[in-house]
């Protein structure tokens, strides 16, 4: 009777630590490509795990929402993750010797960073995996310099600003500083002619791009001189070479009568959108926000609504 009494007694107590042992999260050490970067110069990580045992996840899209959720004010996400796994039974076999053994889930991403300093990583939740999994990963220290053929140089001016106009001016700075004649309203945009070929645009009262033309300059002339002062593009396509660098997206496209130049501001298009989606998403859903006043004459009508329903169902 005393050992079943001793018994009882350390289950009680080994049941509570066992469970708190298994809310622990079980961590990954990922691989990175480089711990200190420039801030052009793409960041890989790569880490393995154990074959899925949880059906019906896509793993390069888990691992896309992670890290867009967990690093969008740090990092920008290049491309779309790449996911390497053999799942069971993908070869047919009668004979189990003969079929493959579910092999580990290799996932490979590629980062650009947004900003210098010492930038962590989030933690990317491996949800293809029963239990509290993580891949964890070292902070990067991200130079501010740009990388060109192997030499660290400074940031080129567009990083900052555009024509002599920084990406942080006011309209009201812009307009005291380009004739009437030169400004143009289009939708819900405006847009300064400061100079000729050079176009800046504010939308929703703040700098968000900036075009440039250059008439009869060709792809082929231009290309080398781009190379020089931006790096190795970040996506090649056949009519455009397009650079990021920090939150300025830089993209060359040839035109009829030469080439076009649009420095777009990633973190100005990020606000405007958020702005978009809780106007015409989350204030639809919301419903009218309901003023203090409005509020109390609410209650006071339910209370008098409740005070006059009789205290006996009427027949």
């Amino acid at each position: 009777m005393r050992n079943v009494l001793i018994a009882l007694v350390l289950c009680c107590i080994v049941s509570p630590v066992c469970a708190a042992d298994a809310s622990r999260p079980t961590f990954i050490n990922a691989k990175l490509s480089a711990k200190q970067i420039c801030i052009n110069e793409p960041l890989r990580l790569e880490f393995t795990t154990m074959p899925r045992d949880v059906d019906g996840v896509d793993i390069g899209k888990s691992v896309a929402n992670s890290l867009r959720l967990g690093a969008a004010i740090t990092w920008r996400l290049l491309g779309e993750p790449i996911v390497t796994e053999v799942l069971r039974g993908s070869i047919p076999s009668d004979d189990k010797t003969v079929r493959d053994r579910p092999k580990p889930v290799s996932v490979t991403v590629n980062l650009l960073p947004r900003t210098a300093g010492d930038l962590q990583l989030p933690d990317i939740p491996i949800t293809w995996l029963q239990g509290n999994t993580i891949a964890r990963f070292s902070i990067v220290t991200v130079s501010p310099q740009i990388m060109i053929i192997g030499t660290a140089r400074e940031l080129p001016r567009e990083v900052h600003g555009v024509g002599g106009f920084a990406w942080s001016s006011s309209q009201d700075e812009v307009r005291s500083r380009v004739a009437a004649s030169a400004i143009k309203k289009i939708d819900s945009r405006t847009i300064y002619t400061p100079q000729e070929h050079l176009g800046l645009t504010f939308e929703g009262g703040m700098f968000a791009e900036a075009q440039l033309r250059a008439p009869g300059l060709t792809m082929e002339q231009a290309r080398t001189s781009f190379l020089q002062r931006w790096g190795v593009p970040h996506q090649e396509e056949p009519n455009a070479l397009t650079w990021i660098l920090g939150w300025t997206r830089i993209v060359a496209t040839p035109t009829a009568d030469g080439m076009m130049i649009n420095l777009v501001r990633e973190d100005v298009q990020a606000q405007l959108s958020r702005a978009q989606v809780a106007t015409d998403v989350f204030g639809v859903l919301d419903g009218p926000v309901e003023t203090p006043e409005q509020a109390d004459a609410r209650r006071n009508k339910a209370i008098e609504q409740e005070a006059n329903r009789p205290a006996v169902p009427q027949q």
